[in-house]
């Protein structure tokens, strides 16, 4: 048991203080990183997928030149070269970038897995979460942790935008490379789902509209028996021809009737 004291009492508030701090900072950088690994999308506009998008392109683009940077140039230390020839060459050489290339594909999938585990954290009631001991010793392992935490994120999120690269090996920059570009496709697949969203919500169905066309109108008059029918020859449109039959009013000079009507494109 530890003895509390006025001063302890006021470290272990400050520890308290500084957890809370550290807390919100890391919930920026998670939104940021989930964001940035096209993960909780759906709340975003299309000018922000536009946006996120671009940076992504760019950090890509970014992360690429630095491959082909590294990828020929890595720096050959004596004691590499003396491994080399110890171990055999070409075929270790293989080996140890295929060894290091199943390495950092684990370490992508870790931070995957710490990604949902962080995000599941976050979003769940708040009377779930676990708290921290009120032990002043304990409180600063909290803090320490949690700096290591904030840099971490801090530095992912750089390096998903093509910044501090330096120092990253072939194989590194090669899978943050892919999961630039997979978070790149995800949000373009978005964008296209929000434009069509909004799309929908925009289109409003056409109100249709009656067009009236003036032309000279000649009259055949004829008899089906004793059924008067009335063949009308349009100048408007010379090929076409209507038929009226008994609606509207008394045709001058004969015992039928027409209708007055107009036509509609």
């Amino acid at each position: 048991m530890y003895r509390t004291t006025r001063g302890a009492e006021q470290r272990r508030l400050q520890c308290l203080q500084d957890i809370q701090n550290l807390q919100e900072e890391i919930k920026l950088l998670q939104i940021s990183n989930e964001k940035l690994n096209a993960v909780g999308l759906d709340d975003m506009s299309f000018t922000e997928l536009a946006s996120l998008g671009s940076m992504l392109d760019e950090g890509f683009r970014i992360v690429d030149e630095q491959l082909d940077n590294v990828g020929a140039h890595e720096e050959i230390t004596t004691k590499q070269i003396f491994e080399y020839d110890l171990m055999g060459g070409p075929d270790w050489t293989q080996r140890i970038e295929k060894e290091d290339l199943a390495y950092q594909s684990l370490l992508a999938g870790r931070r995957v897995a710490l990604r949902n585990k962080a995000r599941e954290f976050r979003l769940s009631p708040p009377e779930t979460q676990p708290w921290r001991s009120d032990d002043p010793e304990r409180l600063k392992m909290d803090i320490d942790s949690l700096e290591m935490e904030k840099e971490r994120l801090r530095l992912f999120n750089q390096r998903m935008l093509g910044k501090e690269l330096d120092g990253m090996s072939y194989a590194e920059l090669f899978v943050f490379s892919f999961e630039i570009s997979g978070a790149s496709r995800k949000v373009v697949s978005m964008k296209k789902i929000k434009r069509d969203e909004e799309m929908r919500k925009t289109k409003r169905p056409r109100p249709s509209v009656n067009k009236y066309y003036f032309c000279d109108i000649n009259l055949e008059i004829c008899y089906f028996g004793d059924l008067p029918i009335v063949k009308l020859y349009l100048s408007f449109f010379p090929s076409l021809f209507l038929f009226l039959v008994h609606k509207g009013a008394n045709l001058p000079g004969t015992d039928m009737m027409v209708v007055a009507g107009s036509l509609r494109s």
